[in-house]
C-alpha cells in the first residue's frame, strides 16, 4: 500500500472520530440517535519531587502504565467458564448487564480496543501492565499493534488447573500482559504465577515437612492429607487469578550518552528491573482470599530477586483492594496479623504459618520489599468507576529506598464533566474500561541491594532480545483522546 494512500486512510480516519453527528445505533430493531459527548478534559502530569515543572525529566527515568481493559467476554453476556471448567453463576463476574448503562457502540470490543491503543499511545509508556487482555487479542491484535511502537510483551492466561483449554475457550481466556520498549530493555526472566498452584503445591511451603494435599472429600493416601480442607475450599477459587513478573535488563541506551561514557557510573547504575502484574480475587467478600495471594506474590517475587543483583521492583495491577485493605497494607507495610479483620476470623493460623513459616513476636507475616504505593488520594482517588461503586483498585507499588517517584498521572475525570454529561460510569465514548489506566515515572538509583543474596548460578535467560530488530512507529499522543 502506498504511503500516499496509508497518510489519506489516516485522514479519513481522524475525521471519522471527530465527527459532531449523531451516532446511530442499533437496539432491538430501533434506531436510537446518541449525542457525541465532548471529551472530557487532559490529565495532566504532577511533579513530585519539588522541582521545576519545566525541567526536563533526568537521565535513568522510565514511565510505567497499568491499567485494567476489561475483557470482551465480560460484557457479552455470554456463559463464562472458570478455573475448574464450571461456568460462573449469575452475579459472579461481570456480564452485559452489570454495563446498561453503556450503550452498545461504545462497550463493542472493536470500539474499545482502539481506545486501548490510543491510552497507551497518550501515556507513551516504557513499560505498560495490562489486565484482562484475552488470550487471542494479545497475539492478533495487541502485540501487532504495539510491535510498531517499539513495544515486546509476554503473557500468562488465567489458570484452568490441570484442566487443558481448547478452541475458543483458549483464545477467550484473559490473563496478565507486560510490554516492555525493547530499545531500553532485554527480557531476561519471566515467572507465571498461578495463585491456586502456588497454594496447593506443598514442595513450595516453608514447612517442607508438609504432606500433599488431596484436599475436599477425595479419599487420601498414606502420604496425603485433607488437613485443610475448609482452607482449600476457601483459597483456591473458580477466578483462576494470576501475575506475571518480568526480570527486564537495562540497556545502555536507556541511559543518556553522558552517563554511558562514565565507565565508573556504568558500574553502580542498577541493571535490573523487576515488574509484576498482578490481578486479584475480584469478589468484595474475598478480602482474606486477596490477603493470601497478595503473601504469595511477594514471596515469589523475592525468590526471583535472588538471582538478580541490584533488581529494583515495581507491582503493580488490579488487585482489587482499597488502599485501606488487609491485602494493600499487607504490600506497603510488610506485615499482617492472622487476627486482621480482612481475615473473616477464618482459621488460617497453622495454614499461615507452613506455607509463610512461623509469625515473628508481634503474631505477624511480614515482607522486606519496602513498598511504597505510587499513585495519592489526592492524585487519583479512584481507578474505578460504575454506577454503585467508584473506589481505587488498581495500584502501582515500588521499592521507596531504591527509586524515586518522579512524576504521576493525576485523575481520573474531572466531576464537574461527569455532572455535565450525565455519565454514570465507564466504559462510555471516551474511556474503554471500568478502569482507568494509572502511570507514574520513576527515577532509577544507583546502588545495589546489599539485603538481597545473589545466587552465582543465574537463572537462564528468558529469550534474549538484544539483536532483534522492528519497524517501529514513532507516533504518539492523540488530540482526540482526554489523557
Amino acid at each position: 500500500m502506498s504511503k500516499i494512500k496509508v497518510e489519506s486512510i489516516k485522514k479519513r480516519s481522524e475525521r471519522i472520530l471527530r465527527r459532531t453527528e449523531p451516532l446511530p445505533k442499533i437496539d432491538g430493531g430501533k434506531k436510537n440517535v446518541l449525542e457525541r459527548i465532548q471529551r472530557p478534559a487532559s490529565r495532566q502530569w504532577v511533579r513530585m519531587n519539588g522541582s521545576d515543572e519545566k525541567e526536563e525529566c533526568p537521565a535513568g527515568t522510565f514511565n510505567i502504565m497499568c491499567s485494567n481493559i476489561l475483557s470482551a467476554r465480560y460484557t457479552s453476556g455470554e456463559p463464562v467458564v472458570g478455573y475448574n471448567g464450571e461456568f460462573f453463576q449469575a452475579g459472579e463476574i461481570h456480564n452485559r448487564a452489570k454495563y446498561g448503562y453503556c450503550p452498545d457502540i461504545y462497550l463493542d470490543w472493536e470500539y474499545r480496543k482502539k481506545l486501548c491503543i490510543k491510552e497507551i499511545q497518550a501515556v507513551n509508556p516504557d513499560v505498560a501492565c495490562l489486565q484482562e487482555v484475552e488470550a487471542g487479542e494479545f497475539e492478533k491484535f495487541f502485540t501487532k499493534k504495539l510491535s510498531k511502537l517499539g513495544y515486546k510483551g509476554v503473557y500468562c492466561a488465567r489458570s484452568s488447573g490441570i484442566r487443558k483449554r481448547e478452541g475458543e475457550e483458549a483464545k477467550r481466556v484473559d490473563g496478565c500482559a507486560i510490554f516492555y520498549k525493547s530499545s531500553k530493555f532485554n527480557l531476561v526472566d519471566t515467572e507465571e504465577i498461578d495463585f491456586n498452584a502456588c497454594v496447593k503445591n506443598t514442595t513450595e511451603w516453608a514447612d517442607t515437612s508438609a504432606q500433599p494435599l488431596c484436599g475436599g472429600n477425595d479419599e487420601c493416601s498414606q502420604d496425603e492429607t485433607n488437613e485443610f480442607a475448609f482452607e482449600m475450599f476457601r483459597i483456591l477459587t473458580n477466578q483462576g487469578c494470576v501475575a506475571l513478573c518480568a526480570m527486564l535488563e537495562v540497556k545502555d541506551s536507556f541511559w543518556s550518552t553522558d552517563a554511558v561514557s562514565k565507565a565508573d557510573d556504568s558500574q553502580s547504575r542498577p541493571r535490573y528491573l523487576q515488574i509484576c502484574n498482578a490481578h486479584l480475587e475480584s469478589k468484595f467478600t474475598m478480602p482474606d482470599v486477596r490477603i493470601v495471594q497478595a503473601m504469595v506474590l511477594a514471596k515469589k517475587a523475592k525468590e526471583m530477586l535472588k538471582n538478580y543483583q541490584d533488581a529494583q521492583v515495581i507491582i503493580c495491577g488490579d488487585l482489587n483492594a482499597l488502599p485501606k485493605s488487609g491485602c494493600v497494607r499487607y504490600l506497603t507495610e510488610g506485615k499482617i496479623s492472622s487476627d486482621d479483620p480482612d481475615f473473616y476470623n477464618m482459621p488460617y493460623e497453622k495454614l499461615l504459618s507452613k506455607m509463610f513459616g512461623s509469625p515473628n513476636e508481634n503474631g505477624c507475616y511480614t515482607h522486606d520489599l519496602g513498598l511504597v504505593s505510587a499513585i495519592s488520594q489526592d492524585i487519583m482517588p479512584y481507578s474505578c468507576l460504575q454506577p454503585k461503586f467508584k473506589g481505587m483498585l488498581d495500584h502501582v507499588l515500588y521499592q521507596g529506598k531504591k527509586s524515586e517517584l518522579f512524576e504521576a498521572l493525576n485523575g481520573p475525570v474531572e466531576e464537574a464533566w461527569l455532572k455535565k454529561n450525565k455519565i454514570e460510569g465507564a466504559p462510555n465514548q471516551h474511556m474503554p474500561s471500568d478502569h482507568f489506566p494509572l502511570a507514574a515515572k520513576f527515577l532509577l538509583k544507583n546502588g545495589t541491594n546489599s539485603d538481597i543474596n545473589i545466587d552465582e548460578t543465574k537463572a537462564a535467560k528468558n529469550g534474549n532480545d538484544a539483536n532483534d530488530t522492528q519497524e517501529i512507529d514513532e507516533s504518539q499522543g492523540d488530540e482526540d483522546l482526554y489523557i
